[in-house]
Order: structure tokens, then sequence, then C-alpha cells
């Protein structure tokens, strides 16, 4: 199947390839897909090569490749990612060759890559993996490919040093969501609290009746007291004059 350099083609959507059980290569690269939803290629298990470089590819839904039992070759260079979403490549027990060169991928989430018993290479060549604590599930993965090349598996920010050598990650305590879970505490912690504002406002209104009624009372108290002098200067005055 050629849909080569196809330019109104700028998302796979889901079941759009489903049940093509004699497609032996999908050639779609030099179009401007930007997204791959999950299911796209549902149902596809013969023997396969799918061919995606040269696109605008920024996401890729999870799962989005799972269970393609058939596909042997994966072909993403030159396309945008940034990350790869967890459960993006399991259950693909043919999978020889997974090229992802030339992204823009920073970080690889938590079971992105299953078991692939039959990979043999994974290129990750010319893109800015951080090595921050979120990469030790996939610095775990790599360990365990004994039979895969992973090639440009390295930290962007350590001299391309091999995300294999890294050894400081095992130290990190704080999981992904802990990370996640702190910066929302701390983004919560800046920002104001309305119930605390309505509080502080009610209080503010409550003080602002207590000096007004104080303000009344010590008035008439004021105008009684010279009314009750006015009644005695008029009283001693009249005595006086008679």
């Amino acid at each position: 199947m050629n849909i080569f350099d196809n330019r109104k083609m700028n998302r796979l959507t889901a079941f759009i390839f489903h049940n093509l059980t004699e497609v032996y290569v999908i050639d779609l690269k030099e179009c401007v897909i930007e997204t791959i939803e999950e299911n796209a290629f549902f149902n596809i298990t013969g023997p396969l090569v799918l061919s995606l470089q040269n696109n605008k590819i920024r996401e890729i839904h999870n799962k989005a490749f799972r269970d393609l039992t058939g596909v042997e070759i994966i072909n993403l260079d030159d396309n945008f990612l940034q990350t790869i979403k967890s459960e993006t490549f399991v259950n693909m027990p043919k999978l020889n060759v997974l090229t992802i060169r030339r992204n823009r991928i920073f970080h690889i989430e938590v079971n992105a890559f299953g078991e692939l018993p039959e990979l043999l290479i994974l290129s990750l060549l010319s893109n800015t993996l951080i090595c921050d604590c979120r990469i030790r599930s996939f610095r775990l993965w790599v360990l365990q490919q004994t039979s895969t090349n992973v090639d440009g598996a390295v930290c962007s920010e350590k001299d391309g040093q091999l995300i294999k050598d890294i050894s400081n990650v095992e130290e990190c305590k704080e999981t992904t969501t802990e990370i996640e879970s702190s910066i929302n505490t701390s983004e919560s912690a800046e920002t104001p609290q309305p119930i605390l504002i309505t509080k502080t406002n009610n209080n503010v209104d409550q003080a602002s009746n207590n000096t007004s009624i104080l303000l009344e009372i010590i008035a008439c108290t004021v105008s009684a007291m010279a009314f009750i002098t006015i009644i005695i200067y008029i009283v001693i005055k009249s005595r006086c004059r008679g």
C-alpha cells in the first residue's frame, strides 16, 4: 500500500488500516501526518513494514502499535516526536527493527517498550534524551535487552553518555507521579485560596459593621448629653429670671 507523499493526510485515525491481512508494506513517508491514534493499525497480523519517516508526527497515542503481532520494521525517522508514551510498543513479538532517529525526544514514559523478543535494532540517534529520574524505567529496559543493539540512547545534557551507564538515576526516590504531585502541591500553595479570601473579607466586613455601630452609639450619646445640657441651661436661666 503506497500512500507516499500524500499532502492531505495529517492524521491516522482509529481503525483506518484495520484488518489488512494481505498487506506487507504500508508506505506513508513524506506525508504531513501529525498524529497516530490508538488502533490505527488494528488487527494487522501479517508480516508488515511501516514506513512513517519524514512526516510531522508530534504525537503517537498510547497503544498505537500495540498487538501488531506481525510487524517487523517500523521507521519513524525525521519527525517531531518529543515523548514516547506508555505502552506504545508492546506485544510485538516479531518486531526486528525500530528506528526513531532525528526526532526531538526528551522523555520516554514508563513501560513505553514491552517485551520485544525479536528486536535486533532500536535506533534513537539525534534525539535529546534527558537523564533525570524519569529515564530510570527505560534504562532498566535497555539493560535487559541483551540481544538488542540500542543505538543513540545517550544523555543530551551529559556529553552523550550512554543511558545504561548512568547510575545515579537508581538513587532517585521520586517516581514520576510523585514529581507531578510535588509540582501540583507547589502550585496549589502559591495560589491564593478563595475560601481564605472570603473569610478575610467577612472579617473586614464584620469589623466595619462593628465600627459603624460604635460610632452611632457615640453620636447618640453625645446628642443626648447635649440635649440634657440645653434643658438644664434653660431651667437655670428661667429660675434666675424669676
